[in-house]
């Protein structure tokens, strides 16, 4: 009976959890269910925004009752290590709490399994891995920062249904529908940043942010791959830049005057090596280093290939529309005709995980093998 309660608790956590998704910087987003002896709910707690307080703190700090001889579910192996708050586990066995359940050891080699040792000496029981293979995926970015020191990368493609990401002519196209549309302002407002080219501010005069009510308004750091700052003074992404964080990363020695202009308009300027492109290694650990879990890139086609090539998409999200174009560029400058040779193609570095229709717009979603 007690597997079939963790489970059913720890689902619960799990969706607390996802209320914080894409809002605690550099800090992964935990949910905390807390359950009486009799197995009733007594409080929950979700990691709040910007990463502090956590989950546990929450909802131990929520609980109107004596916690005594109670059961904490967390999604992540609760902090042993002081850092800008004292250590969860302390606060976990100082309020009475007698069992603790969690989802997946944390990676940061401050915890990494050490809080279950802790536990035990202090004679508080305690259970780890329930819905772990639910948790690898849920903390993909955190744990691909930790292990790997950069975000976990997804890129958003949408096309017509020959599988083309643009016309010939890089003219702006709406490709997807409001439902799909709202998929990916939600997609965004979970993320840690967006990352998209010159070339595609240039052209669709894109705002990179969160427009929709559900977001709050949350939008992640916007990032623009500029070598040469050809972006347009005049671009909405330069107008809006006192709302939202925003980073160009271009090459070195460029005219300080547009870089001054940037510069006044809350824009970060990070200058990065280049040969014949930006090093987008370099990118990725730099944004790895400022804590960026997970990174969205909605660009065109040059970005992407040159990311594939480097076998640094770790998931694929395609938005396939039904809007004909007699002749376009393919997301990865491949010579694909058909969605379905794109299909084919993809095959090669991803396994299709999922497929859905919103309306008439096919969403399939690739993990990196």
């Amino acid at each position: 009976m007690n597997n079939e309660f963790d489970n059913y608790w720890m689902r619960i956590a799990f969706s607390i959890a996802n209320k914080s998704m894409g809002r605690t910087n550099e800090n992964p987003p935990v949910g905390c269910v807390i359950v009486s002896k009799e197995n009733k709910l007594i409080s929950v707690g979700n990691t709040k925004n910007g990463g502090r307080p956590h989950a546990e703190d929450v909802a131990i700090k929520n609980s109107k009752v004596d916690l005594n001889g109670s059961t904490i579910y967390v999604t992540l192996e609760p902090c042993l290590h002081y850092g800008k708050t004292s250590p969860c586990i302390k606060k976990i066995i100082k309020s009475g709490i007698k069992r603790i359940v969690y989802a997946i050891d944390d990676p940061d080699p401050r915890v990494n399994g050490k809080t279950f040792k802790f536990a035990k000496k202090n004679n508080v029981e305690i259970k780890k891995n329930v819905n772990k293979d639910y948790a690898k995926n849920f903390y993909s970015g955190f744990f691909n920062r930790i292990i790997r020191k950069r975000p976990f990368v997804i890129s958003k493609i949408s096309t017509s249904i020959e599988g083309f990401i643009s016309s010939e002519e890089r003219k702006k196209i709406w490709f997807s529908n409001y439902l799909s549309k709202l998929f990916v302002h939600d997609l965004r407002s979970r993320c840690d940043a967006i990352l998209t080219g010159v070339d595609t501010i240039n052209i669709d005069n894109s705002e990179l942010n969160c427009r929709y009510p559900f977001n709050d308004g949350d939008t992640p750091l916007r990032i623009i791959l500029d070598s040469n700052l050809k972006i347009n003074l005049n671009s909405k992404i330069i107008k809006n830049s006192k709302f939202y964080n925003t980073i160009v990363y271009c090459k070195e020695n460029l005219d300080s005057l547009k870089k001054n202009f940037l510069l006044d308009n809350n824009i970060k300027i990070i200058e990065v090596p280049y040969n014949n492109k930006l090093c987008e290694k370099t990118i990725l650990y730099d944004l790895g280093a400022r804590g960026i879990n997970t990174l969205l890139i909605e660009s065109g086609a040059k970005i992407n290939s040159n990311f594939r090539k480097l076998n640094f998409i770790d998931k694929l999200i395609w938005i396939l529309t039904p809007m004909n174009l007699e002749n376009g560029v393919n997301p990865f400058l491949k010579k694909i005709s058909s969605s379905s040779d794109l299909s084919i193609n993809l095959k090669n570095d991803f396994d299709l995980i999922s497929e859905k229709y919103l309306d008439n717009d096919k969403i399939l979603i690739w993990q990196k093998k």
